[in-house]
């Protein structure tokens, strides 16, 4: 990169050592070692060019505009490690937002009585519009399990709302419950990579560049880091119902 757009990208990220989560992306953004060479340096490119568009921008949106662009570019899991089952947790008012964005004249505040009320066995009708939600948004970020790639995940996790949130990194959790599921899916499955995280603070780079998955940040020490992947939205039409609800 030429040395003019690298001062720039250095500038920013010195900038944001006055803020604690967009020091941590900085930091993130030093530590990276996911992306290949040209990638990388792409990345950086294209940061600093938004950097100088007139009227400048603010930094920290055209870092995530930037990164919506260089989405899912870490390296694809070979056949042969891919595991089996997925995971997610999600909180339950999101689902049911998503639930309820999705046709079928559900409105949020039902969705949200129907999954819990229907947790076990969820009636037609619900089980239809589930099937046809997205499970996430452009990037969906899912664990697996760290011995057995054919099991449940969330076996050898907390049976509660915080266990799961601490173990899986989601800094943002603020109590409450969560809806877990398992899933699968034929679309690649690619390593984590700054650019998926973006702004997301909590994310922490995998420090081997052979690895193919990236490991959780969890939120407290002595917690064991679970394998992370992203890959493309998929839909309600994947999982393996029935879900749970953890409180």
């Amino acid at each position: 990169m030429p040395p003019p757009l690298r001062a720039l990208v250095e500038a920013q990220l010195v900038a944001w050592g006055t803020h604690p989560e967009w020091q941590q992306v900085g930091a993130n953004l030093r530590a990276e070692c996911a992306l290949v060479h040209e990638l990388f340096t792409s990345l950086l490119h294209d940061f600093a060019a938004a950097l100088q568009t007139d009227p400048p921008p603010v930094p920290e949106k055209a870092w995530k505009t930037t990164c919506k662009s260089h989405e899912l570019r870490g390296s694809a899991m070979p056949a042969g490690a891919r595991p089996a089952v997925l995971g997610r947790a999600w909180r339950v008012g999101a689902f049911a937002a998503a639930i309820s964005e999705t046709p079928g004249d559900l409105p949020e505040g039902a969705a949200e009585r129907a999954l819990r009320s229907y947790a076990r066995r969820p009636p037609a009708r619900l089980s239809a519009q589930i099937r046809a939600t997205a499970l996430g948004g452009a990037v969906m970020w899912a664990t697996f399990h760290p011995d057995d790639t054919a099991q449940d995940p969330f076996t050898c996790l907390p049976e509660s709302a915080e266990g799961i949130a601490c173990a899986l990194g989601l800094g943002y959790h603020r109590g409450g419950e969560l809806v877990v599921f398992i899933y699968s899916t034929h679309l690649p499955l690619h390593r984590p990579t700054i650019a998926d995280a973006s702004s997301y603070s909590y994310y922490r780079p995998h420090h081997d560049p052979a690895a193919h998955h990236g490991y959780t940040r969890p939120l407290k020490p002595g917690v064991r880091p679970m394998p992370e992947v992203v890959h493309a939205t998929v839909t309600g039409a994947a999982l393996v119902l029935p879900y749970r609800i953890i409180a």
